[in-house]
């Protein structure tokens, strides 16, 4: 008696959501804070791109927090 493989399912597709970091921290007014989650955008991220917008500035910190980076536009 042979035995037939089994065939195998495909897996259940999972959505995926693709965070805009240029536009999160572009509607960042002065002096507003903002938390972010690291399952959304790293810190790394986050730091490489407010570098790289002129006329911005950003305070990036993941200091004393669990799961989450803060933002703060200082200018």
């Amino acid at each position: 008696m042979m035995k037939m493989p089994k065939a195998k399912l495909p897996k259940p597709m999972t959505p995926v959501t693709k965070v805009d970091v240029i536009g999160t921290l572009d509607i960042l007014e002065v002096g507003q804070e903002e938390y972010i989650l690291f399952r959304d955008i790293k810190p790394s991220t986050l730091r490489t791109t407010s570098s790289r917008l002129k006329g911005k500035i950003f305070d990036i910190s993941e200091l004393g927090l669990m799961d989450r980076t803060r933002v703060l536009r200082k200018k």
